[in-house]
């Protein structure tokens, strides 16, 4: 799954207020997932990388955000900062000064931007620590940015400084994981409950129920 069809289910659900709208979308974009994405997508649904129980933090600093937007739209760090004090918001900063650039994608020989992609990204900059480990992320998180729209990168940040405002926290992503599935609600809180991690709750239930259609 390309990243951009998950950017726009999170467009999608900015735009509603409604928790039974979002639980709609939510559950109709989980019956078309397949199963190597679904644990991921709701994992960010509810604007976390990795689940609940899971310590791992990808370590990427607000001045490290600044220093990547700064080199890939060509502005001065003083500038992405200027424009990060008007907005509020890293991600709404990225996405207004690359989308200026004349040249977006720094990498267009790549691919587009996969879920699966992003998340190993993700995990990659978890796991490296030690000395020169700044310069390493940056260089990840430039990487990705590249590859990706101004409205991708808006929700790559989002995600990486723990900001995705899409109101889709966990109670949502349950909801919708039961009505996507056909189980009862309750299962998967209890389910979630046990395991603190609706993004393996719902790979589970979701296989569970591909079986039984077999």
């Amino acid at each position: 799954m390309y990243f951009a069809e998950l950017a726009s289910l999170f467009d999608e659900l900015s735009a509603y207020p409604s928790r039974l709208k979002k639980t709609d979308i939510i559950a109709g974009f989980l019956t078309r997932a397949s199963e190597d994405v679904i644990e991921i997508v709701c994992t960010f649904l509810t604007g976390r990388i990795f689940p609940a129980w899971d310590t791992r933090d990808i370590g990427v600093a607000g001045k490290t955000v600044v220093k990547v937007i700064a080199d890939i739209s060509g502005k001065s760090n003083d500038e992405v900062v200027e424009s990060y004090r008007d907005t509020g918001n890293l991600g709404i900063t990225t996405e207004r000064l690359l989308g200026k650039k004349v040249a977006m994608r720094l990498a267009a020989f790549e691919e587009d931007l996969t879920v699966v992609e992003l998340y190993h990204q993700f995990e990659e900059m978890a796991a490296t620590t030690g000395k020169g480990s700044t310069q390493k992320k940056q260089r990840m998180l430039a990487s990705l940015l590249s590859r990706a729209t101004p409205r991708e990168a808006y929700y790559v940040v989002s995600l990486a400084m723990r900001n995705l405002l899409i109101g889709s926290k966990e109670g949502v992503t349950e909801d919708a994981v039961a009505q996507s599935f056909g189980v009862p609600s309750d299962a998967v809180r209890r389910a979630w409950m046990l395991t603190n991690d609706i993004g393996l709750v719902a790979k589970k239930i979701g296989r569970a129920s591909c079986r039984e259609r077999v």
